[in-house]
């Protein structure tokens, strides 16, 4: 992600140099060519033009009817920009540097669907609006997870979710039911309970069989960490003393 604002401060510099190559006549001159089918390495003027099947140097996947738009400073210096006739949005863009073409990069835009290629790096957060599918595994190099805070329990029935965090952590101060999550899906869950000083005992439910490892006390700081996992045969859960 850093690379490509990167790429997309340096594609804004150069076009601030265009912009004061450009006076009203010429651009209003730019028009468009139809049926362009030569290499996009040698346009040589600030044009519109209208991508045919038979152009050359284009980027990967452009299709006829596509629209290039070559923003020219000098021999050396200039930035085409690909659009999509089908979505009318930018889909490639590249620049010339020192004479010389780079890569063409995607453009990531907010409409439409797209397929983002190659290896990217996400420098802050990635929050997805939606289920996200991966088609390759998803390397995620110290990845971390905040604890949610579910507060005292002290009676009725606490229910626990992966929704907003799957590491969440409670006090048990009172008598209480530990539920089996509910919400759709297969997924893991790490729970840590703290006693306090009316810390009571805890009743598990909906799980496919009584809880596996250690036996939860009601002594005053003890401290438990309970493992959930939730698959289509069931809920199961483990309990791991940490004193």
């Amino acid at each position: 992600m850093a690379a490509a604002v990167q790429a997309v401060e340096d594609y804004l510099e150069d076009i601030e140099g265009y912009v004061d190559q450009i006076t009203p006549s010429n651009f209003l001159a730019l028009g468009q060519t139809t049926a362009f089918t030569g290499d996009c390495d040698a346009i040589a003027e600030t044009k519109l033009h209208r991508i045919d099947s038979g152009a050359t140097n284009g980027p990967s996947g452009f299709a006829s009817g596509d629209w290039l738009l070559s923003l020219r400073v000098d021999a050396n210096s200039a930035v085409q920009i690909v659009f999509s006739h089908a979505t009318h949005l930018p889909i490639s863009m590249r620049r010339r540097a020192a004479g010389v073409w780079g890569a063409w990069d995607g453009v990531v835009t907010q409409a439409a669907t797209q397929t983002i290629a190659g290896p990217k790096t996400f420098s802050g957060a990635a929050t997805f609006s939606a289920a996200a599918s991966f088609t390759d595994d998803i390397a995620l190099e110290g990845a971390t997870s905040a604890s949610v805070d579910d507060g005292t329990k002290s009676s009725g029935t606490y229910t626990p979710t992966p929704v907003g965090g799957n590491f969440r952590h409670a006090t048990n101060d009172g008598a209480f039911t530990l539920a089996a999550p509910t919400a759709s899906g297969t997924y893991s869950m790490v729970i840590d309970i703290t006693n306090g000083a009316s810390a009571g005992a805890i009743t598990f439910s909906g799980l496919l069989r009584t809880p596996t490892g250690d036996p939860l006390t009601t002594t005053n700081g003890h401290k438990f960490r309970i493992y959930i996992t939730k698959g289509s045969a069931g809920v199961t859960c483990n309990v791991e003393a940490l004193q």
